[in-house]
């Protein structure tokens, strides 16, 4: 073979493979475990290229750092307060409140609803960014309209105290994931429940009867899979404490829902021991 043709075959096989090699080291780079491996590690938690079906975006995580220690109270810690027995919660859960508590309209009906059809029952509408000002949108103003309706923030390292998710808070476990902020929120609503007791409640749902004598239910996503919109555990319930010891030892960074209503529905599965989650046999004792 003619000595020409094996240099050029030689170059050109060079050259695709240091292409193929600059193109890997481009996706790995780009990658949101990466970045967010990156900006931890120089100790610059501003923001976060979170990967979405629609491609990546940017967004404000600095909330979700166990280090934040220059977080602004506008409202009351809610790990202060004397909480009480059977309450509400509502959790909002990006850090976009800096310049004031901004709830959409839509957030703002489901809380109303809650509050008019529960009168009986404190709702907590859970901040856990940083806050400079309390706001005075008209959106805010209406809710405090409502006795029992209640705006605080939370310090979240004292919220994961005394929990099985503590330690894994505080290493900033959370910013393996793929999606921070929606993943922050499983736990959140988990460790909640586990230290209250209560229901919790996604800002998207409209309560329309009350849930006085409701206790202890999940929503069915399926027949097969068990939502985590709407929880309600009384305080203690062994299945609050069973979700933050799964989350502990089985936290799915890749996932988008297994740590959400996948917790719930791994553990009723187990329990139950049936995979038809709405058969009689999978009540909640």
């Amino acid at each position: 073979m003619h000595p020409m043709y094996l240099q050029r075959t030689f170059l050109y096989l060079l050259t695709v493979c240091i292409l193929v090699s600059f193109l890997l080291g481009v996706q790995i780079f780009l990658s949101p475990r990466f970045l967010n491996h990156f900006i931890f590690q120089v100790k610059q938690p501003l923001r976060y290229i979170e990967y979405w079906r629609s491609g990546y975006r940017v967004q404000n995580i600095q909330c979700l750092y166990s280090q934040d220690n220059d977080k602004s109270f506008a409202y009351k810690d809610l790990t202060r307060l004397k909480v009480r027995p059977n309450s509400i919660f509502f959790l909002e859960t990006s850090c976009k409140h800096e310049a004031g508590v901004d709830l959409s309209p839509r957030q703002a009906c489901s809380i109303e609803s809650a509050a008019l059809m529960n009168p009986h029952r404190q709702l907590y509408v859970v901040i856990i960014s940083s806050v400079g000002n309390q706001t005075r949108s008209p959106v805010i103003q209406r809710l405090y309209e409502y006795r029992n309706v209640q705006i605080v923030q939370v310090d979240l390292v004292h919220l994961f105290q005394n929990t099985p998710l503590y330690r894994f808070y505080i290493e900033d476990n959370i910013l393996t994931s793929l999606w921070p902020l929606s993943h922050m929120s499983d736990l959140l609503r988990y460790v909640t429940l586990y230290k209250y007791g209560g229901t919790y409640l996604d800002l998207d749902f409209v309560v329309i009867k009350s849930l006085e004598h409701l206790h202890n239910y999940a929503g069915a996503e399926s027949s097969v899979a068990v939502a985590a919109g709407v929880i309600h555990l009384d305080h203690g319930h062994w299945l609050s404490s069973a979700a933050v010891s799964e989350l502990r030892s089985h936290f799915k960074a890749t996932e988008w829902g297994a740590n959400g209503p996948g917790v719930l529905t791994r553990l009723l599965k187990n329990e139950c021991e049936h995979q038809n989650l709405l058969s009689s046999s999978t009540e909640l004792q």
